[in-house]
């Protein structure tokens, strides 16, 4: 149980008295309850962060009439439903709460919460009544719960006018009872990241601990450790470092940590309920004995971390387990979702650690879902789902998979025939490089199999393995040809080298070499206890004898000689390393890293969400020149400088269609979105890999568009077929959405010489021939009504700021409402606002060509905490002085919004969580661009002049931040040119006033800048010449009147600039140089 803390709960309790009898509003008691909750519970379960996070949570019932209705809970903490009103001590307003409580318990049981399971509370938050639930009467068939179906019985209550020691003790019992019950939270992906996450408070408090046990391990028995950070080096972060910088411990205790987790969250996923720390649960647990008991063999195997498994190591993870164990008892294990649960747990571990290689981006689960709905479609009907994931990460293809090959077939665990379930088992095979992807993506195999483990006739073994899908290294073998099976491998263990012969490691050698090595090690370990004579010639003859008389192995004499050889000095070692403490992991690594070369050409669909890296950043890594040696065998290294940017993801996506598919297989690939128009990507859209020196049959079929917040880059899926065959053009396409129907649309192959792009713009080939990226503008936020956020706001000389009305007309500041639609009456008359709330705004009335305005002054209720935007809500507005508190409780009932609902609707779509320019360097210019009107408008502002903490951009603007003056100039001059006028017309909707809607236009056909092109180089100059010419000539002008926001319409105000500028001498030469990059 969690303490609460009797002197901040009686703080609470004398405030919320006082309010509540004051007649204050239900919103200020919950934010004062929710701003205390913290202080009341220190230890802050996760109980305290559902209440905030759940709050509002949308759901449905049948009301009295029969008719279905949503609504929103005030608070929904696991399957506690929490209702707040102002005063329960008036009868009317008791009612209505009691009866908001019934309307959302019977929602809770339309969620299939089970009746027993589901508690309701109300409260004013001095009053506290908790109730359980009766099903009186159940609906009638196809219809819903609803209040008139079950009833309310109190169970409890506590009343927070008693500030006694005892009573406050009381209701800390009671939110502990209620809001803190075991086996009452849903149990997410995300819930499972925020509660025991990285940036968890359980992480903070535990973390040492296990750096602490890696420390204590690697002090007691060095030589293992030193074995463990050799293999580490070697094969894990030698792909990402070069294998040169020092093993890192706290990146092994990081996966530690998130090992233990996973273990004992899966151990209670199959129990069904949390495992109790009874006996050897723990341990049994922990080093694999559980799961094996299951039906799981090789679920836990002895990896990288099997020794910290043993004694006395694990003592000191059990005792973190424990801790582990009674806060995921919180969960409900009764039911839980088809999802990848780890997938967010191992994107805050990649960017803790800051991996370049190993940690794919998380796959969200709707597009997982989406493809392998769509793959499985294309499969041929008389065909068995057989697909692999060779970067497999925490298996939310493999759940998926499993889930949807299960209800495609309508497999059912106790009518499913051997044959079945060994197909099922087999339905998805996956790899990956990182030892804690494995362990994950098995855990999550396991759980999506766990329904079918008790009607199994033989154990279950998850086809999951550690290794290089690309199959160039291995643990113990550092490089590995493109000829393996015509060579020996060379196997270091510890210092100890053996060779393999290489053409076992070839699918018709699999049982071959799976029995070879398992008969080896036996033989090694039982030689190390029983015998001290040498491993003879003539005993390795007899074990190979014995192990090739399988009818389906034909072995020549030559390469049975080869195999008596690689055996007669494996088991010696391996014996050895048994003798001196340095074995146990060597089964995992031989069983598990060899295994791309044994499954090649084995499955009909590959997909996968490959990492995504270009080769440059490997720098002088070895695994580099393979790569890169990969690519120009694949024929998809690109010439000239380009070379540079061999993309990984292209290589591992040909060869999974070049080494793991059969002839006409299906593949569904995530690829970054410069794909489509990347000059790097040009071999690759050319399909120059079908007469390459290492030929692939592919053919792409299909082309998905990702909304661009779906990863930190813009993405693609890619779906094809392994076939000699040209691409179709136009290729189909989709616009996928997560929670919106998909758009179809068509990708078309554009040329510009010897460049090419793939195009889902319908006029693409009229507009952007030739354009191959977009400069990657950003929209601003939503920073509205204008009429509250707008305001004469001044400088009073304590710093602080009166703000004053803006009159509607003849104002210098009018045009900040001149034009608004709703609050045309608000107004404020208020002294003493805190500068924190005072921001500097740019609005598309700001951006004439080459000319920006000096921003507005914005009164928002929102602060930057470590680089993110935050709401200030009421209850905190009362620190920052009684004007700021008086203006936004003002606004805030003019809008009859909270704060957080106005912050959110400002932030809408995230388009403020950009806007963070005090990091950036005052060398670099931000460039803005009207988002509006029937011209492009351009202009720029170096970072070095404008206050970078207070800068916000309005939604009337798109921005962009040029790296420096030469990007600036060469942007702004080609965005105002009439040259691109001229391209961008025909597209262009004509209305009574001329064109219109220029929005995205003008980006979708500006080439990037680059500054080894001469013309851009020439754009530059010339641009700088005109903007010389234009501050010289406009102060004498009469266009100078025309700079101010209040002179004139916007469009008038934008023609005039341009006549004035097209009229200067330098414009000509100006122009001259943006038609030729436009190439018009």
């Amino acid at each position: 149980m969690v303490q609460i803390n009797l002197p901040a709960a009686r703080a609470f309790a004398t405030e919320a008295t006082a309010q509540m009898r004051a007649g204050v509003m239900e919103d200020v008691l919950r934010h004062l309850l929710s701003a205390n909750f913290p202080q009341m519970f220190p230890e802050n379960p996760w109980w305290i962060r559902e209440h905030s996070t759940g709050a509002e949570a949308n759901v449905h019932y049948i009301d009295a009439a029969g008719l279905r209705r949503y609504g929103f809970i005030d608070s929904l903490v696991g399957m506690t439903a929490i209702e707040y009103e102002r005063n329960l001590t008036v009868r009317t307003i008791y009612a209505e709460g009691y009866h908001q409580v019934e309307e959302y318990c019977s929602a809770l049981l339309n969620h299939g919460i089970a009746c027993d399971n589901i508690i309701g509370v109300l409260s004013d938050t001095v009053h506290w009544f908790a109730f359980r639930v009766e099903i009186t009467r159940l609906p009638l068939p196809d219809m819903e719960y609803g209040p008139d179906n079950i009833t309310l019985h109190e169970i409890d209550a506590v009343n927070l006018e008693d500030h006694t020691d005892d009573n406050l003790t009381r209701f800390g019992l009671f939110i502990n009872r209620y809001l803190g019950r075991e086996g009452s939270r849903h149990l997410s992906a995300l819930a499972l990241a925020m509660d025991m996450g990285f940036e968890s408070v359980f992480c903070a408090q535990n973390i040492n601990e296990f750096r602490n046990v890696v420390d204590d391990a690697f002090t007691r028995r060095p030589q293992y450790g030193n074995m463990i950070a050799s293999l580490w080096q070697n094969f894990v972060s030698h792909l990402e470092n070069n294998g040169r910088q020092p093993f890192n411990r706290n990146i092994y205790a990081n996966e530690l940590y998130m090992i233990t987790l996973a273990k004992l969250l899966c151990a209670n996923i199959l129990n069904g309920s949390v495992v109790r720390d009874e006996g050897d649960n723990l341990r049994t647990i922990l080093n694999g004995q559980w799961f094996r008991a299951m039906g799981f063999v090789n679920l836990v195997e002895y990896d990288y971390f099997g020794w910290l498994n043993e004694a006395p190591h694990i003592d000191q993870i059990i005792t973190i387990a424990r801790q582990m164990q009674n806060d995921l008892a919180a969960y409900d294990y009764s039911f839980i979702a088809t999802e990848d649960l780890f997938g967010p747990l191992v994107a805050q571990l990649a960017d803790r650690d800051r991996r370049l290689l190993l940690g794919q981006e998380y796959t969200p689960q709707w597009l997982a879902e989406k493809m392998v709905s769509h793959i499985i479609e294309l499969l041929p009907q008389s065909d068995f789902p057989n697909f692999v994931d060779m970067c497999c990460g925490s298996g939310v293809f493999v759940v998926e998979t499993i889930n949807q090959t299960i209800a495609r077939y309508h497999i059912i665990p106790d009518r499913c025939p051997a044959d079945l379930l060994r197909q099922l088992t087999n339905s998805v095979v996956g790899f990956d490089i990182d030892p804690l992807a494995v362990l994950l993506s098995k855990l999550n195999w396991a759980m999506a199999m766990r329904s079918f483990v008790p009607h199994a006739a033989e154990d279950l073994v998850i086809p999951i393995y550690h290794a290089d899908s690309l199959f160039t290294a291995a643990p113990i073998t550092t490089l590995i040809e493109g000829n393996y099976e015509e060579q020996d491998l060379r196997m270091v263990f510890d210092g100890e080298q053996v060779n393999l012969p290489g053409f076992l490691i070839t699918p018709t050698y699999r049982r071959l070499f799976d029995s070879l090595i398992h008969t080896c090690y036996e033989t090694a370990k039982a030689r190390a206890r029983n015998t001290t004579e040498d491993y003879t010639r003539p005993q390795a003859e007899a074990l190979v004898a014995t192990l090739i008389r399988d009818p389906g192995v034909l072995i020549e004499e030559e390469q049975q000689e080869a195999i008596i050889t690689s055996c007669y000095a494996l088991i010696p070692t391996l014996e050895r390393l048994q003798r001196e403490g340095r074995n146990g992991i060597w089964p995992f690594l031989l069983g598990n890293s060899y295994r791309p070369g044994l499954v090649r050409g084995q499955f009909n669909a590959v997909i996968s969400n490959p990492p995504w890296m270009a080769m440059s950043k490997l720098a002088d890594n070895p695994y580099k020149t393979v790569l890169v040696s990969r690519a120009e065998r694949y024929g998809i290294k690109p010439a000239g400088s380009s070379h540079l940017h061999v993309e990984l993801a292209t290589v591992f996506f040909l060869n999974s269609i070049d080494k793991y598919l059969q002839e006409n297989a299906l593949c569904s690939i995530i690829m970054p979105d410069t794909l489509l128009n990347g000059y790097h990507h040009e071999p690759f859209r050319n399909q120059q890999f079908l007469h390459s020196d290492w030929q692939v049959h592919l053919r792409v079929n299909e082309i998905w568009d990702v909304p661009t917040d779906t990863f930190k880059n813009k993405a693609i899926v890619v779906f094809g077929q392994k076939l000699n065959s040209a691409n179709p053009n136009p290729i189909a396409g989709r616009h996928v959405h997560s929670n919106l129907p998909d758009e179809p649309c068509e990708f078309r192959l554009l040329r510009q010489g010897r460049r090419s792009a793939w195009s889902s713009n319908p006029n693409a080939h009229d507009i952007t021939e030739g354009v191959l990226e977009r400069i990657p503008f950003l929209q601003g936020a939503d920073i509205m009504p204008r009429t509250l956020v707008f305001h004469n706001a001044m400088r009073q000389p304590n710093g602080r700021w009166s703000v004053r009305p803006v009159p509607r007309q003849n104002d210098e500041l009018s045009y900040l409402v001149s034009d608004a639609k709703r609050y045309k009456d608000f107004s404020l008359n208020v002294l003493n606002v805190d500068d924190q709330f005072i921001y500097d705004c740019y609005m598309s009335n700001h951006i004439l060509p080459f000319y920006a305005c000096d921003p507005a002054k914005a009164l928002l209720p929102m602060r930057k905490e470590d680089g993110c935007w935050m709401v200030v809500d009421e209850a905190d507005l009362v620190q920052y002085g009684s004007g700021a508190s008086t203006a936004f409780h003002s606004i805030f009932a003019e809008s009859g919004e909270s704060a957080h609902q106005y912050f959110d609707r400002i932030n809408y779509r995230n388009k403020l969580n950009p806007q963070v320019f005090e990091v950036i360097d005052d060398e670099k210019h931000l460039v803005m661009v009207g988002a509006g009107g029937g011209y492009t408008c351009a202009s720029y502002v170096p970072f070095g002049m404008i206050n970078k903490a207070k800068t916000i951009i309005d939604q009337t603007i798109y921005w962009y931040i040029a790296d420096s003056e030469e990007e600036a100039l060469y942007i702004t001059g080609m965005l105002n040119s009439m040259a691109l006028d001229t391209i961008i017309a025909d597209f262009q909707p004509e209305g009574a006033m001329g064109r219109r809607h220029v929005h995205k236009l003008p980006y979708a056909v500006t080439p990037p800048f680059d500054p080894e092109n001469v013309a851009h180089m020439l754009v530059v100059e010339r641009t700088q010449a005109l903007i010389n010419s234009i501050a010289a000539a406009l102060p004498g002008s009469e266009v100078i009147g025309y700079c101010s926001p209040s002179s004139s319409t916007l469009a008038v105000r934008r023609r005039k600039f341009r006549m004035f500028i097209h009229e200067l001498p330098e414009s000509r030469d100006y122009e001259d140089a943006c038609r030729e990059v436009y190439n018009i």
